[in-house]
């Protein structure tokens, strides 16, 4: 926590808080039935949302807005006050690009670790009692179809006996018959109006429904769009579709500010400012 603190930006530094004082604060409020993407037409695929104590698999090839589903439920939990955990295999994450999205940043617990060892993390993370934890495997896991099986029904089984959801995020399906509900996102294609690109469509899929008690076939499917920001802002409006208006529009992922530093090169560059300050 204190090496963070020295090499994050202070107006991030400021704002981390510790494992065990997340769970605290999720302690002192009430919890949902379900967790809740705060989308209209993805609730409604979910019957309110992703239930409590489920492995649950979203899949899609790049630009299928799979990781933009991701941070929306992120930001729709930490916003009802419960904690969060983000598992990023690949160190994918932008903080200033979650925030944007609306991620309450002191609600969530990033971890980075090696592939190797990310499912022992999800593992202890789902102990602790997280309300969600996502593991973003960044197409990371490289391990065979015996040891993922038998690692994700573990997974499963923790995630049941501590109430805690797992959202496993990857490129194509990992978790076998260990996962309760399957989602699979479509690769998006463009919605254009007057020649401009207006934002990306797609569609999202049940395929599988497994939940104890509430078993039923999947194949359920919603329509989405993800909106670029720039014509939301200009217009006041959500843009159409080429084929037909979709509800609700999904935000896109606002781009990274011109300023910020990728967090990989941090520890460089506090480096190279120790140094001029020595040499001046």
């Amino acid at each position: 926590m204190e090496i963070a603190r020295k090499i994050l930006p202070a107006a991030l530094s400021s704002r981390l808080q510790s494992g065990s004082a997340l769970l605290e604060r999720q302690r002192d409020g009430r919890r949902a039935e379900r967790i809740s993407f705060a989308l209209p037409a993805v609730d409604r695929l979910l019957q309110g949302g992703l239930p409590r104590g489920v492995l649950a698999e979203l899949s899609g090839p790049r630009s299928s807005g799979r990781q933009a589903l991701a941070l929306t439920a992120l930001a729709a939990l930490t916003q009802s006050g419960e904690s969060a955990a983000l598992v990023d295999v690949g160190n994918q994450l932008d903080p200033q690009q979650a925030a944007a999205f609306g991620v309450e940043l002191p609600r969530l617990l990033w971890v980075r670790p090696p592939a190797a060892q990310a499912l022992a993390v999800t593992e202890a993370i789902l102990s602790a009692g997280f309300a969600l934890c996502v593991l973003d495997t960044n197409d990371g896991l490289r391990r065979s179809r015996a040891l993922l099986d038998h690692a994700f029904r573990r997974l499963a089984h923790t995630a049941r006996v501590h109430e805690s959801t797992l959202l496993v995020v990857s490129t194509w399906p990992l978790c076998g018959t260990a996962a309760h509900v399957v989602l699979a996102a479509e690769q998006a294609r463009g919605s254009w109006e007057h020649g401009l690109l207006q934002g990306l469509a797609l569609r999202l899929t049940v395929r599988e429904w497994r939940v104890p008690g509430k078993a039923e076939a999947g194949g359920r499917s919603e329509p989405l769009l993800l909106l670029h920001p720039q014509s939301v802002a200009a217009k006041g409006k959500r843009p159409r579709a080429n084929t037909q208006p979709v509800q609700p529009a999904i935000p896109a992922i606002p781009a990274m500010p011109a300023r910020s530093v990728p967090l990989e090169t941090l520890p460089r560059v506090a480096w190279e400012r120790g140094k001029r300050v020595a040499q001046a």
